[in-house]
């Protein structure tokens, strides 16, 4: 006559629901990854040259055996990002559409009374951009020297010194002018090198984005595609290596 020990039935019965739920932690952290990839690939689609932050913006956080959620999202001040601009701010009008907030360029222009009643900067014919189409901060920082448009509290160093003219090689070359109230030229800052001026930037009262980044349907398609394969190929593993 068989027996069963109902307390080794009820400890095969613990391990495998530990199992189980080791396997769908697993499987739900391996759909976000999978979700992460599919973001950075939809980014370099949306963006044109994107940069390494916004390739780096989203982050993974794992599901565990106490928690089975995992999570995948655009990094801010509490998600990873160390330094400058959060990404959950500079993705947010791609990802929403709509106005931005001003950069930290534009609010010291607006203190130093440069920019009237126009708050946002939009390069002009005059601006060499970076490598990502984007204003070089460089060059930002020496027209802000130049305007005297010091924001001690953004970190800028704005002081025109005797080393930072040495510097920088180009300075005494390019000069940097807002014109006056009433001037025929379009507001904006002008760069004066010899006899000729040229547009770098130019004032306008409004920034307006369209929604060029699908970060919730890359997600949820992603979800979609990935989830119930790898959760219950992870169930499959952590069942089979039980013990």
């Amino acid at each position: 006559m068989a027996t069963v020990d109902p307390s080794r039935t009820l400890a095969d019965m613990t391990k495998a629901e530990k199992n189980i739920r080791f396997g769908i932690a697993r499987g739900l952290t391996q759909t976000a990854q999978a979700a992460h990839r599919d973001l950075v690939k939809g980014a370099r689609a949306a963006f044109d040259r994107p940069t390494k932050a916004t390739l780096d913006a989203f982050y993974i956080r794992p599901a565990t055996r106490e928690l089975l959620e995992a999570e995948v999202g655009v990094k801010d001040e509490l998600a990873g990002f160390a330094k400058g601009t959060p990404a959950s701010k500079f993705l947010a009008p791609h990802i929403f559409g709509g106005g931005r907030r001003q950069k930290r360029s534009e609010r010291a222009l607006s203190i130093a009374g440069l920019m009237g009643n126009k708050g946002f900067l939009v390069p002009g014919s005059g601006m060499k951009l970076n490598q990502y189409g984007n204003i070089p901060g460089s060059t930002m920082v020496r027209i802000l020297a130049d305007l005297r448009a010091a924001e001690t509290t953004a970190g800028y160093q704005m002081n025109r010194t005797a080393a930072s003219q040495k510097r920088n090689r180009n300075y005494r070359r390019e000069r940097y002018f807002v014109p006056p109230p009433g001037s025929k030229l379009t507001p904006g800052v002008y760069r004066r090198r010899g006899g000729k001026i040229a547009p770098v930037l130019i004032f306008v009262p409004d920034v307006q984005y369209h929604k060029r980044f699908d970060f919730f349907g890359i997600v949820s398609r992603s979800v979609e595609r990935n989830a119930s394969r790898l959760i219950q190929r992870s169930i499959r593993q952590a069942l089979a290596t039980m013990r």
